[in-house]
């Protein structure tokens, strides 16, 4: 009995030590994360020790497994619904009212200057009933909160569009319309409300929506599906023998395109195409690790500032968008409508007010797309600062 004991212990030593060995090893030639120094100590501490730890997918992967097995449906702070959808949206009620009177302020800005004004609130991975969230899981107020941030909005004359109740009204809704293992909508739910946020952006630009009709039917787009399966941030937490894997569909535009896209911050400049200028092929790829894939960024990542210029837009306006990750691509798709798109992440531009932007690019109108959680979270602050005066951004 003692030979065993002793046994298994060395082997358990010898498994830490191998472990240890290698973690170091992979700490020593992982690259610097990106943007270091803006980076938080615990961002970068996950980075190089977390991701870079050995087997670290294995142990995501095996842990997961173990926890769905095991018959338990909350895994890292994720909750998997009956349908295989991860939900992990709990948030308190929270006032908006000071991003309200932010959106009032651009909006006298930019009508002083002749342009138009157009907030568009994006859908969340929750339904207005909260009939996804288990008992036990405190109840998301995130739709309450964006109701009376909308309410305000009304109140104070500023335009907006609400594509909620498209994509979240129901259980059913959220299943179809976004990813399983993703907080992200996905692209059949991003394209259902394109061309009402084409037709709203266009009549806010001065144009009519029989000059873009023919480009945003669905009649003039390609569905297609990419040869391999998607994990998505929220999967990446779990693991996909918990979580799953998505099916991956994209769109991409029927009709003739030739689209230039610069991002001046990473030299970046391409021409042709919709496909060879306004997708990023690389994300299509299967990744080296799913608990690494990034497959939502085929539109493009979330860059500070990216321009678009179409030679045969049928509108031939220009329109300044700030958005979030769930624009992107609305965004993309946008550019095959208007002559010129200007797109500023407020995360990490911070060269010049929205207003001061809009003058500078010639913009005819100006839109805002966020979703819900950017609304009622503390930590998106920097994403209303549209007067350019300084602010701490959280970690």
């Amino acid at each position: 009995m003692k030979r065993i004991k002793a046994a298994i212990a060395f082997l358990w030593i010898a498994l830490v030590a191998a472990l240890s060995v290698c973690t170091l090893w992979n700490l020593a030639h992982a690259p610097a994360a990106k943007d270091a120094e803006k980076a938080c100590f615990r961002e970068r501490l996950h980075c190089r020790l977390l991701e870079n730890c050995a087997f670290h997918d294995g142990m995501i992967n095996l842990y997961g497994g173990w926890t769905r097995a095991s018959g338990r449906s909350v895994c890292n702070g994720m909750f998997r619904h009956q349908s295989g959808t991860l939900v992990g949206t709990r948030m308190p009620y929270a006032e908006a009212t000071d991003r309200a009177l932010s959106l009032k302020a651009l909006c006298d800005d930019l009508v002083t200057d002749g342009k138009g004004l157009l907030y568009v609130q994006l859908p969340l991975k929750v339904d207005r009933g909260c009939k996804m969230l288990p008992r036990g899981f405190a109840q998301d107020f995130t739709h309450e909160s964006v109701d009376g941030f909308l309410k305000s909005l009304d109140l104070l004359g500023v335009p907006f569009l609400d594509v909620r109740g498209m994509l979240d009204s129901t259980p059913e809704d959220v299943q179809k319309y976004f990813f399983r293992t993703d907080h992200h909508w996905n692209f059949d739910g991003a394209f259902k409300v394109f061309p009402t946020i084409a037709e709203a952006l266009a009549r806010s630009a001065g144009a009519e929506y029989a000059d873009i009709a023919p480009y945003v039917s669905p009649d003039a787009w390609e569905r297609k599906k990419l040869p391999r399966r998607f994990l998505g941030s929220d999967g990446r937490r779990t693991g996909a023998l918990f979580a799953g894997t998505d099916e991956m569909f994209y769109y991409v535009p029927k009709f003739k395109t030739a689209i230039a896209r610069t991002v001046p911050s990473r030299n970046i400049s391409r021409e042709g195409t919709f496909e060879e200028s306004a997708m990023e092929s690389q994300f299509a790829a299967k990744p080296s690790s799913m608990l690494k894939d990034n497959g939502y960024s085929i539109y493009g990542p979330d860059f500070a500032y990216v321009r678009y210029m179409n030679a045969l837009a049928p509108v031939k306006k220009r329109i300044l968008v700030a958005k979030e990750s769930f624009a992107l691509p609305i965004v993309a798709w946008l550019a095959t409508v208007f002559e010129r798109i200007d797109v500023l992440d407020l995360r990490h531009y911070s060269q010049m007010t929205l207003a001061e932007s809009s003058k500078e690019f010639g913009s005819n109108a100006v839109a805002v797309m966020y979703n819900p959680v950017s609304v009622v979270s503390r930590r998106r602050d920097m994403l209303w600062n549209f007067s350019g005066l300084p602010k701490e951004i959280l970690p």
